[in-house]
């Protein structure tokens, strides 16, 4: 299928000018006309799609569109504006520059960026045809066990401090660490791409984080005050939750205790945000087994393939 993919600036309300990047398929017999924006998650950035818009473009014969929010990738990176509020504005602001307002896409959010999806749909329920929460978004951080204290929940979860790591040292954190299982099988130069696109790469073959630790900061505090439950009210169409789970299937817990816990922490925010959307039409949870938080890079065929059965299926 051949595809056309720009990358372009749109500079917004106030003045802050964000990259994003939009693909339209140029052969694309698909019945389905609904466009996608895409959010990433926090210190991520708009390359991390690149491999689910490829898939999306199967199913849609509309565009489908991926932002660098404010402080991340290309865009600009001011000191201050990280708010959920302002990051909802910006979205918005982006969507008018694109007259996506009456085509109502799907908006989908990775980690942070369901939390602005959420926030999103909440706030213009009239101009969002369905969400989607790809690991993030379910619950509310501040209600979790130990995280109920600011100043702890800012120690526990500070950005590391990796400006000079070599690039090769930076790559084999994903190849050969912890979750080389999952991505070793997946890699390719393509991923390798989106992965290196995330940071900075330096003339010295170092790289270093493109989003701020001071604005990092700023955009973790606002995701701990966050209402997910409360934006969930006002929200009218369809919402898929999807979690991800290194376990091999969904009704096992892992032996790691901490990490039982967190899982276990997960499923029951999605509960507390499946009751708390009370207007959405139609609400899913699903858990993606043998799956690492990195949805999107790992497993991108299945995530368009779990998009269009629940937002395009009739049951």
């Amino acid at each position: 299928m051949a595809e056309n993919n720009i990358q372009s600036t749109v500079v917004l309300r106030d003045g802050v000018k964000l990259n994003y990047r939009k693909w339209s398929a140029l052969d694309n017999n698909a019945k389905i006309n609904t466009p996608f924006l895409l959010l990433h998650g926090l210190a991520s950035g708009s390359r991390i799609w690149d491999k689910v818009a490829t898939e999306l473009l199967k199913i849609t014969s509309a565009p489908v569109y991926a932002l660098d929010q404010r402080g991340h990738g290309l865009s600009d990176k001011p000191d201050s504006g990280y708010t959920t509020a302002q990051i909802v504005e910006d979205v918005h602001s982006f969507a008018e520059s694109q007259n996506l307002i009456s085509e109502r896409p799907v908006i989908v959010g990775h980690s942070w960026g369901a939390t602005i999806a959420l926030a999103y749909a909440a706030t213009y329920p009239d101009y969002v045809s369905g969400v989607a929460l790809v690991d993030g978004g379910m619950g509310n951080m501040r209600s979790r066990p130990g995280m109920d204290n600011w100043e702890e929940v800012a120690k526990r979860l500070a950005p590391p401090e990796f400006a000079g790591t070599p690039r090769q040292t930076f790559l084999d954190y994903f190849r050969k660490g912890g979750q080389a299982r999952f991505i070793a099988p997946v890699w390719d130069a393509q991923l390798e791409e989106m992965v290196l696109n995330i940071v900075e790469l330096r003339e010295d073959d170092t790289v270093a984080p493109r989003l701020s630790r001071q604005n990092h900061m700023q955009i973790l505090r606002s995701m701990w005050e966050s209402d997910n439950l409360a934006h969930a009210a006002n929200i009218h169409s369809p919402v898929l939750m999807i979690s991800a789970e290194p376990t091999t299937t969904p009704d096992m817990l892992p032996e790691d205790e901490q990490q039982a816990g967190f899982i276990k922490m997960k499923r029951e925010g999605a509960e507390q945000l499946k009751a708390a959307l009370v207007s959405s039409p139609k609400v899913e949870f699903i858990i993606m087994s043998e799956t690492i938080h990195d949805i999107p890079l790992q497993r991108p065929v299945e995530l368009v393939k779990l998009f269009s059965q629940f937002f395009f299926t009739r049951n």
